[in-house]
């Protein structure tokens, strides 16, 4: 009967060592759970941190924003801006009546110099025909003259 309760309590340690062993792979992984548990909430407050930081730089700037919009400056700026705008409308308005004055100059110019190529063109017919009576009347005189110098003979 010892010899059974031996073989028993070797049983018995061995259990205890089997649960020791899960034991302290439990106390393991619940160390490392813990520490990743430290970490993800130091990673949170950092986050938070940098969340809340983010958030008053955002206050900050939309102020500085109102700011600037309420001031004098940024009015003069605007209205400095609309001026530029209506000058600029203005310019453009004279562009235009220029662009429809240079065309109305260029085709007014083209109608001129046909006008002046048709007289041109008269003028060289009419001064062709000049040369032509020129050359028969001097074809008459000096025919006449020739009739003229044998009657003198």
């Amino acid at each position: 009967e010892v010899d059974k309760l031996r073989d028993k309590s070797a049983d018995l340690w061995r259990d205890f060592a089997g649960e020791r062993a899960v034991t302290n792979d439990l106390k393991d992984e619940l160390a490392n759970a813990k520490k990743h548990l430290r970490e993800a909430e130091d990673q949170a407050r950092k986050s938070s941190e940098r969340a809340h930081t983010l958030e008053q730089q955002l206050k900050e700037e939309c102020e500085q924003y109102e700011q600037c919009l309420s001031s004098s400056e940024a009015a003069e700026l605007i209205s400095s801006l609309d001026e530029s705008r209506a000058r600029c409308q203005a310019l453009q308005v004279q562009l235009d009546s220029l662009a429809e004055t240079e065309e109305e100059v260029r085709k007014s110019t083209q109608r001129n110099v046909r006008v002046m190529e048709d007289k041109c063109e008269r003028l060289q017919e009419a001064l062709e025909s000049m040369t032509e009576s020129e050359s028969e009347s001097r074809r008459e005189v000096e025919h006449g003259q020739r009739k003229g110098q044998r009657l003198e003979r």
